[in-house]
């Protein structure tokens, strides 16, 4: 079963019509927390299941998170 995204609303996942790619929230509690209040989420809690799809990135800005997380 694909992970689905975490942010409302987004269908990224939910069927076959909406396959992306979905990426993990980030360890480091500065780069989690922008990424919190960027999804409105009230009470939202992150959890290793938890994911954001590539629909909700800039272009380059997940590559960029990956590498400076390494």
């Amino acid at each position: 079963m694909p992970c689905k995204c975490s942010v409302p609303a987004c269908r990224g996942n939910y069927d076959e019509a909406n396959k992306v790619a979905v990426f993990s929230f980030p360890n480091d509690e500065n780069l989690r927390a922008q990424w919190l209040r960027a999804i409105p989420r009230k009470d939202f809690k992150v959890t290793k299941n938890s994911k954001v799809c590539e629909k909700h990135s800039k272009d380059g800005e997940v590559l960029r998170l990956i590498l400076r997380n390494k």
